[in-house]
C-alpha cells in the first residue's frame, strides 16, 4: 500500500481511518504497528500489533500481527549491531525457514535489521512488507535457471564494500538446502 499524505501525519491519520471506518480499525492498527516497527520504536509497534490481533477485524491478520509483534519484540530485545570496521566489508546470508517470513529466526531478524543493504529473492508479499519494514535499503533478485546466477553475484559483490554489511535474504536455511549447500 502506498501513503500519499503527509509523512509525520501517519499515525494520526491511521487512527482517524480505524474512527471513520471500525471495519478498517484492525488493518489500521496493524498498518500504525508497522510505521512504529520501520522507524524502530518496537514497543509502540508490539502495542499496536497486540491490539490488531485481538480485533478479530480480517481473517488472516491475527496471524501476521502475532508474527509482527514477535518480531518487534525480539528486536527490542537486541540493540542494533555496532558498525563494522570500516576496513571490513561484510556479506551476511540470511535464511528464512521453511515458511517465510513466520519461521525466521530472532538472529535472522536482527542481521537483516543490521544490514546496511539487503537483496531478497522471495517474491511473497508479505516477505517483501517484512523485509521493508526491517532493512534501511535493498534489492529483490530472482534464481534465473538459465544460468543467469553469475549475473547476480557480481550484482551483489558490488554492494559488498569495506564499512558496509549486505545481506542475502532466501528461503529455507542456506547451508543445509539449495545452491549454497552444494547440491
Amino acid at each position: 500500500q502506498i501513503y500519499a499524505g503527509d509523512a509525520g501525519r501517519i499515525d494520526s491519520d491511521l487512527d482517524g481511518l480505524g474512527v471513520k471506518r471500525p471495519d478498517l480499525a484492525g488493518r489500521a492498527l496493524f498498518l500504525k504497528g508497522c510505521h512504529a516497527l520501520k522507524q524502530g520504536r518496537y514497543e509502540d509497534a508490539v502495542s499496536c500489533f497486540e491490539k490488531a490481533g485481538g480485533s478479530g477485524a480480517e481473517q488472516g491478520l491475527d496471524l501476521k500481527a502475532g508474527f509482527h509483534r514477535a518480531a518487534a519484540l525480539c528486536l527490542a530485545a537486541s540493540p542494533k549491531a555496532e558498525r563494522p570496521d570500516p576496513k571490513t566489508a561484510r556479506l551476511v546470508i540470511c535464511g528464512l525457514g521453511i515458511r517465510p517470513p513466520y519461521t525466521a529466526t530472532g538472529e535472522v531478524l536482527r542481521a537483516v535489521r543490521d544490514s546496511d543493504f539487503i537483496f531478497n529473492n522471495l517474491s511473497e508479499p508479505e516477505v517483501a512488507g517484512l523485509l521493508r519494514l526491517l532493512s534501511s535499503d535493498g534489492r529483490p533478485t530472482m534464481f534465473d535457471i538459465r544460468g543467469a546466477d553469475e549475473r547476480w553475484t557480481r550484482t551483489i559483490f558490488k554492494e559488498v564494500r569495506p564499512g558496509r554489511t549486505v545481506a542475502f535474504v532466501t528461503r529455507g536455511h542456506p547451508v543445509v538446502c539449495g545452491g549454497l549447500a552444494g547440491g
